[in-house]
């Protein structure tokens, strides 16, 4: 695929501010600040030109939720339930998303800056034209993902699952892992530094002559 410069959320001011949500309804040019959804049932609502600043969403249910130009800064979304979910234009910017299910989703031009997200799992997901950036990934899953246009930019992967997951075109040189769960043919068209290279070559019980 062709790489192009990832799509930002296009918000147009002014937002209403608002403090409640329901399941099943539709919010468009929202500003939500300093709210509390801890273990709500917000499933099938649908967010456009939406910001979210120091929100709590610690085990929501958002399953089916549909989110275009949106924008979570320093938010709480441990443990929500994201299956089935669609996200086009989407930023969270320091942001913790520990535990978080993003199973069976699809996420278009979505970035993850300084965010928290390990334990998460983005299995049978479709990510295209997405980021994460100086952020933390650890033993999270991406099992059977499809990836197009996916960047690891200064990003945490250690013991993180790549089962059935290509990684061509994908560069992990500036990332950092002792350990991954991927095979050598899922590594093939991958982009990885030299010190890296000798962790996989000693992974699949090879020796690397002249080094101990």
């Amino acid at each position: 695929m062709k790489k192009r410069t990832l799509q930002s959320p296009k918000i147009k001011e002014p937002l209403e501010e608002t403090i409640h949500l329901e399941r099943e309804e539709r919010y468009e040019r929202i500003v939500v600040r300093k709210q509390t959804f801890e273990q709500q049932d917000l499933r099938d609502c649908r967010f456009e030109a939406a910001v979210f600043e120091q929100c709590f969403f610690l085990g929501a249910s958002l399953q089916q939720t549909e989110w275009v130009d949106c924008e979570f800064y320093k938010c709480d979304l441990s443990n929500v339930d994201l299956t089935q979910v669609t996200m086009h234009r989407v930023k969270f910017f320091e942001c913790k998303l520990s535990g978080a299910v993003c199973f069976d989703s699809f996420y278009q031009d979505v970035s993850f800056e300084d965010t928290q997200l390990p334990y998460s799992n983005f299995s049978h997901s479709s990510l295209k034209h997405v980021r994460f950036q100086s952020s933390l990934l650890n033993h999270a899953d991406f099992v059977e993902v499809n990836f197009a246009n996916v960047t690891f930019d200064d990003v945490s992967l250690n013991d993180v699952q790549f089962t059935n997951t290509s990684l061509k075109e994908i560069d992990l040189s500036t990332s950092r892992f002792d350990q991954l769960t991927v095979s050598a043919e899922e590594l093939i068209g991958c982009t990885i530094s030299e010190d890296q290279a000798t962790a996989f070559v000693r992974a699949f019980g090879m020796k690397v002559k002249g080094i101990d």
